[in-house]
């Protein structure tokens, strides 16, 4: 009986090329038995508890892993094919269905073979919508935000981005993935309008067509990389892992957000706009050394953030550190708990420092500055991320 390997070279590489290039086909229409597998998301934090994101209980593999399994022949004749399919990087593709203006629905459609950090993700929104329960005719609008927050619905498309750059495509109830440091240059977002709708009804708030949604997801997305007072924990993730976000609706470009020219850009100079869940004196040094290990984090991930990039004076820098330096004595003095902030980050302080007297020059510190800053600043063996 003929094997794989015995069938000549030409046609043993289309079957593996099939097989890595195979696409699922995504789900009809939303159903809820347990044939379909899908489960509401468990671990969430208590803002996201009225937000459905939806995962399939089946396991989620690649493409190419059994052919990378198999032999060594088999093994290094799908590397070499996987290679040349994508010379410039792996491709995701997934289907989210938007249900009833409130849930987001994953199914992962194509994963061609395992990779830390891809050319893109190609995402196709589907809209549905089915009867509704009592219980759920009552519950508002998951697009409707409150005391500055965003929409319920924008922390589930976070939620699900910020699963996929954790663990990749599986949800984090998954206990046999390990943690990675997974990126993307792109993802592009496609929204499809649905054929005809299932049921007819309002909901406050909620957006009336599929371009209205992309615009409104587009506008919140945005919102979130501003780095703002109730953003800030939230947007970091993003400008540290995603190069660009684009969105098409039916296929026709509407607008994208390059996000390294956003971090280049970003600059907030006073406290109340920035951080908000820190004290008033962590948060400016907290953003301006968050800033500054992003994008090293970025160039490690072979993200582009184009210059010029915007960053304090260095006497500027230097205050904000001492405030930040003498807040923290004073909670020590008073017996708190230190707080797990980035205050104290050094790189950017001997990047300023550089700039402000010429590579290799020294600072003289003001009597002022407290022993404890300077000892930080004084330490040697740091190894300067960013080029001057």
């Amino acid at each position: 009986m003929p094997s794989l390997l015995s069938i000549p070279q030409e046609v043993r590489d289309h079957i593996i090329e099939l097989v890595i290039l195979h696409e699922h086909d995504p789900p009809a229409e939303p159903t809820f038995d347990d044939t379909t597998g899908m489960l509401l998301e468990p671990d969430v934090d208590d803002i996201l508890d009225q937000a459905s994101l939806r995962y399939q209980r089946q396991p989620v593999n690649a493409n190419a892993t059994s052919l990378l399994l198999t032999n060594r022949s088999l093994h290094n004749e799908t590397k070499a094919i996987v290679a040349r399919l994508f010379p410039d990087g792996m491709r995701y593709n997934l289907d989210v269905m938007y249900i009833n203006d409130s849930a987001l629905w994953p199914t992962w459609i194509s994963i061609p073979a395992v990779a830390n950090h891809l050319a893109s993700i190609n995402v196709t929104f589907r809209t549905f919508r089915y009867e509704m329960s009592a219980r759920e005719k009552q519950s508002y609008s998951s697009w409707q935000g409150s005391d500055g927050w965003p929409p319920l619905i924008v922390f589930s498309f976070y939620r699900l981005l910020k699963n996929f750059l954790l663990i990749g495509p599986a949800p984090l109830r998954d206990k046999d993935r390990r943690r990675r440091q997974y990126s993307t240059k792109l993802i592009h977002l496609n929204f499809v309008s649905p054929e005809a709708e299932h049921v007819k009804y309002q909901r406050r708030a909620a957006p009336k067509s599929t371009k209205q949604l992309a615009s409104r997801l587009s506008d919140r997305l945005q919102s979130l990389t501003s780095m703002s007072y109730h953003e800030a924990n939230y947007g970091a993730f993003i400008h540290e892992r995603i190069g660009r976000f684009e969105y098409t609706v039916d296929g026709e470009y509407l607008g994208e957000q390059d996000i390294g020219r956003v971090i280049a850009s970003l600059q907030w100079y006073k406290p109340e706009h920035t951080f908000g869940d820190l004290p008033s004196t962590c948060r400016l040094p907290t953003f301006w050394n968050w800033k500054e290990q992003a994008i090293y984090k970025r160039r490690r991930f072979g993200l582009h953030t184009p210059a010029p990039i915007v960053w304090p004076g260095w006497e500027e820098f230097r205050h904000l550190l001492v405030e930040a330096e003498d807040h923290h004595k004073e909670m020590r003095r008073e017996g708190r708990s230190a707080l797990q902030c980035m205050c104290y980050g050094r790189t950017l302080w001997r990047k300023l420092q550089r700039q402000q007297v010429g590579d290799g020059g020294n600072v003289r510190l003001p009597a002022q500055t407290s022993t404890e800053v300077k000892s930080l600043i004084a330490g040697g063996g740091i190894e300067e991320s960013i080029a001057t």
